[in-house]
């Protein structure tokens, strides 16, 4: 039976368009919903979004809703084949239009025991469900993680088998109906996690990325692994060796190489009282699982909790993520090329965010664009689930803060090893602001630029302790350059 899940409609923002309709809404869900819109994409009517939601009495169902191009309910529908609670899942659009949920259902039985096992299911632009699995051959520790498709509508899921003693990787192809293949357990001996990341590579072969934990060095550490798409065997599997965080993304440039996002903080939850911040960390390596360069990115002082990245048509690459810091949330996009420079950033704020507002995913439109579907509020309150529309990777609202890099002037060699630990607070700033990360004792030479590369100000001989006095310059967005016998970094900030 289909059962209805929304109560209201929320506000309308209508955002300067170049092309197709731009829009920022709002939809108030039950009471009691947990997750907000998991994903959203593009159909020939519009948009279909899906959530897990709450009926009355507090079960928990998969839920479609369509939207018109202009964000109005077309349709809303419920999943309740389930016997279990979803809880989390990923979904995709696959090539015969249809879509694919991958995610995973929590339930206590009789024995109050927590059981975790994984479900997909096959939906139309309708809501419709085409067919549905559980991947009930497998014991009841299992954590969906992505999905892919392959060639010829070969699915490929990326999913973690936790036993007593490991917590491993596990592949499973199916074919277009759901009906699995084979499956293949692959396990690093030198790491103690799973796999987080997958795509199929322009060879044919998949890879896989992930983290595991070093029980000697109590550090995390990245592995890549390239498997075979015909019987799952692996091909190569290596470890990196490089203190990680999450990994939350891996694509394949149009140059071959490998690309892996991740952070920095691997300890973060979303509703920690004290949460330690992070910076975006990316990752390129070449297909023989070789490691070309890392570089890190953002404030260490805010929490990125959404990442993904695209591959442009120009050869750069596209982060998108959110950062927050207290009840202030913003939507990041920096366009980086293909050694690692930032070219532009884009910095646009949520209407009215709170804290536990968040991105849950982001996906491609098929006019160039991009569709953002998240939760504003907390889980526990029953957050308002949301959707924007975005016509394309630049930014069109008036509120923007978009910064535009141009290397000719203010690309100089960099150190990576002072580049991860100085950072700048506060920021913005309003007089003056503090360098926090090194020893205290250090001497510094202090310059700011203007965005077009212009030097403004230069201060020489500062202990890196001591206040940087700012107060002559106008409101706006600057780089400082601080320069010590360590090496060169540098920080924008906004001086308001």
């Amino acid at each position: 039976m289909i059962r209805f899940l929304i109560l209201t409609v929320g506000c309308l923002i209508t955002l300067p368009t170049i092309g197709q309709s731009t829009f920022f809404k709002r939809y108030d869900l039950i009471k009691g919903s947990t997750a907000g819109f998991q994903s959203v994409f593009r159909t020939p009517n519009g948009y279909i979004a899906s959530s897990i939601v709450s009926d009355t009495s507090g079960n928990e169902y998969l839920g479609y809703l369509g939207i018109s191009e202009s964000g109005n309910i077309r349709f809303n529908k419920l999943d309740t084949f389930l016997s279990s609670s979803p809880k989390f899942g990923k979904s995709i659009k696959l090539h015969d239009g249809n879509f694919i949920s991958l995610f995973t259902g929590q339930w206590f039985d009789s024995s109050s025991y927590l059981n975790t096992i994984s479900y997909i299911v096959k939906f139309n632009e309708n809501g419709d469900t085409l067919w549905s699995e559980k991947l009930d051959s497998f014991p009841d520790r299992l954590f969906a993680n992505k999905i892919i498709e392959g060639l010829g509508g070969k699915l490929f899921l990326l999913l973690t088998y936790q036993t007593a003693n490991n917590t491993d990787p596990l592949i499973v192809k199916l074919n277009s109906s759901g009906i699995e293949l084979n499956r293949a357990s692959f396990y690093n001996t030198s790491t103690y996690e799973s796999g987080k990341v997958i795509t199929l590579g322009s060879d044919g072969n998949l890879y896989v990325s992930g983290i595991g934990r070093k029980f000697i060095t109590n550090k995390n550490s990245l592995w890549i692994a390239k498997l075979d798409t015909s019987d799952l065997s692996t091909i190569y599997a290596k470890d990196q060796l490089l203190n990680c965080g999450e990994l939350n993304d891996l694509i394949q440039l149009p140059n071959g190489n490998l690309f892996v996002l991740g952070d920095t903080s691997r300890y973060f939850h979303k509703l920690s009282l004290s949460p330690r911040g992070s910076q975006l960390a990316g990752y390129w390596f070449d297909t023989s699982g070789t490691l070309l360069h890392y570089r890190l990115y953002g404030d260490s002082t805010l929490i990125y909790a959404y990442k993904k990245t695209f591959a442009l048509d120009n050869g750069n690459i596209l982060l998108i993520s959110d950062d927050y810091k207290y009840d202030s949330l913003q939507i990041v996009m920096y366009e980086i090329d293909s050694v690692g420079d930032i070219i532009r950033e884009n910095r646009f704020g949520y209407p009215h965010g709170v804290w536990g507002s968040r991105i849950n995913e982001v996906t491609r439109t098929d006019h160039g664009g991009f569709a953002f579907a998240g939760t504003l509020g907390s889980d526990f309150e029953g957050g308002e689930a949301w959707i924007l529309i975005l016509d394309s990777n630049r930014c069109m609202d008036p509120t923007c803060r978009t910064l535009i890099f141009d290397k000719r002037l203010i690309s100089v060699p960099e150190n990576q090893d002072i580049r991860s630990e100085i950072t700048l607070y506060p920021n913005p700033v309003n007089n003056l602001f503090h360098l926090k990360g090194l020893d205290p004792n250090d001497m510094m030479q202090i310059i700011v630029y203007g965005l077009d590369g212009s030097m403004l100000m230069e201060r020489k001989d500062v202990f890196s302790s001591s206040p940087i006095d700012v107060a002559g310059l106008p409101n706006g967005m600057y780089i400082l350059e601080a320069r010590s016998d360590k090496g060169q970094h540098f920080i924008k900030f906004v001086k308001e």
